[in-house]
């Protein structure tokens, strides 16, 4: 099982990406299968560093991964403002594009690309299961 915890800044996103695409690839992920590992992991990290601390400089992150061939199993936990990707409004994707709100389509990519999504907000942190299967 892979576990790392760091300060949630932007400097971070490759040390956990390069961290998680380690273990996918030894588990036999293909690069395809890797690819959408990465862009997932991105776009909730980068949630995090965007949105999680804004009334703060930064706080920790953690990413623990456990993993089984073709599989990939995936807990990211915040300290920061309480956020349910599950209940985020799905961006209307029939509007041109300069008629859409900003925002949105890197949570509907995660909803289209896990296999399993969940949330919960317990002891005052976010914790977000991600499950991926290889494609």
């Amino acid at each position: 099982m892979l576990s790392i915890e760091l300060p949630a800044v932007m400097e971070n996103l490759q040390v956990f990406q390069e961290a998680v695409i380690r273990e996918a690839e030894l588990t036999g992920f293909s690069s395809k299968g890797v690819f959408s590992l990465q862009l997932v992991l991105e776009e909730v990290f980068m949630n995090i560093v965007n949105h999680a601390y804004a009334d703060s400089e930064s706080g920790p992150v953690s990413v623990a991964v456990e993993s089984a061939p073709g599989e990939m199993r995936i807990r990211i936990e915040d300290y920061g403002s309480p956020f349910n990707l599950l209940e985020a409004d799905k961006p209307d994707t029939t509007l041109d594009m300069e008629d859409r709100a900003i925002g949105g389509m890197g949570i509907m990519l995660i909803r289209q690309m896990a296999k399993e999504l969940s949330y919960l907000r317990e002891d005052e942190k976010n914790i977000v299961h991600i499950t991926m299967v290889d494609s």
